[in-house]
């Protein structure tokens, strides 16, 4: 954006010299036992001072001193004799904790985070909730825009389409914080879904918003109830142009035509049928290597699966599916004969419909 703003780099970038200078400051005025103050004498000539401080440096060496300079003494048999000290460089009065502070205060707002992300400032006042805080905001803010633009870049230009690319901050606290979101979300749906406000798909359509749930997942929850993810009746798939899904599902004519069928009395036979081609798609789907054509199978596996539920209901050797809006039950609608106590040597037999409530799974035994 040259000639609108500046960047974070110019708008810290004086602020951070300071402090590097700063730093090279007490090196070099540490290093070396440097000269930093000019001494002026008065009776006593130039040349005798520097002479004196050649031999203070060299009986400082001798007693292996690398930086501190101890006080060397000069003498003179005249009265008036004066020596006066002037400094050159000085940072007085420095605070060199102030300082510091202050200049990273400066580099954390020109960057666009607060000073406890880059710097921590820890002292008295601190507490554990002040260092929980601190934690939480390292993942906020620029790092959490760093990890977050990453993910993204790799996940639409590195990672394949069924993989995700994701960063997971390895933290007890944030797991355990996650956990308790996800058990109130968890009974907000239920309470929901008792109300009779929601129904199930849209509840794993909230977890999946929520990552409560994985896309594989959802799929395979709905496809198991003749769903497809996008909420569409799996009986369209035998309608599918698909060549994968028109070659697993095109078995026989007119397949959806149970009523037919079934005043030709055709139902048991077409139940082999459909089993029969659920093994040969079953037996195909196991050996496929692509996760493309391996997603079909299982779409047209399912959908086997459903035709022949259908079928044995109508040939009565199923219970029908009364939905209700947290789990399937199925219901006995047969007449079921109770026999009572013998009256006068014969038998009387009452004819009641008995309700039975199951849970429902899936064909195929499950």
């Amino acid at each position: 954006m040259f000639g609108v703003g500046f960047c974070s780099v110019s708008r810290c970038m004086r602020v951070a010299q300071t402090l590097v200078d700063m730093v090279r400051y007490k090196q070099e005025r540490l290093g070396s036992r440097p000269h930093n103050q000019m001494l002026i004498g008065k009776g006593i000539t130039g040349t005798q001072i520097m002479t004196a401080i050649r031999m203070a440096e060299n009986e400082l060496s001798n007693r292996g001193f690398s930086r501190y300079a101890a006080t060397f003494a000069i003498g003179s048999e005249m009265t008036d004799v004066g020596v006066d000290k002037i400094d050159l460089t000085h940072l007085e009065p420095f605070d060199e904790l102030t300082s510091t502070n202050l200049g990273m205060y400066v580099i954390a707002a020109a960057i666009g985070m607060d000073a406890d992300e880059l710097w921590p400032v820890s002292g008295r006042g601190s507490s554990e909730g002040d260092a929980n805080l601190r934690r939480m905001r390292s993942r906020g803010r620029l790092p959490a825009q760093i990890t977050q633009e990453l993910a993204a870049q790799f996940n639409l230009k590195v990672v394949p389409p069924h993989l995700l690319f994701v960063f997971d901050f390895q933290d007890d606290e944030q797991d355990q914080q996650v956990a308790i979101i996800r058990d109130i979300r968890g009974r907000n749906r239920d309470r929901d879904l008792n109300d009779g406000a929601i129904n199930i798909r849209a509840a794993r359509s909230m977890m999946l918003r929520d990552r409560d749930l994985s896309t594989d997942e959802f799929e395979d929850m709905e496809i198991r109830d003749g769903r497809l993810p996008d909420g569409t009746n799996i009986s369209i798939l035998f309608y599918s142009s698909d060549p994968i899904l028109k070659r697993a599902l095109d078995f026989m004519p007119n397949p959806l035509s149970i009523e037919e069928r079934r005043q030709k009395n055709e139902l048991d036979s077409s139940v082999v049928m459909i089993q029969t081609q659920r093994q040969s798609v079953l037996k195909e789907w196991s050996s496929t290597g692509s996760g493309a054509k391996a997603r079909r199978l299982k779409q047209a596996y399912y959908a086997l699966d459903w035709l022949e539920e259908q079928y044995l209901f109508a040939a009565g050797r199923l219970l029908p599916q009364v939905p209700t809006q947290r789990r399937t039950l199925r219901q006995d609608v047969r007449v079921i004969p109770n026999e009572t106590s013998p009256v006068a040597g014969s038998t009387s037999v009452a004819e009641t419909a008995a309700p039975i409530e199951e849970n429902v799974g899936t064909a195929g035994g499950e």
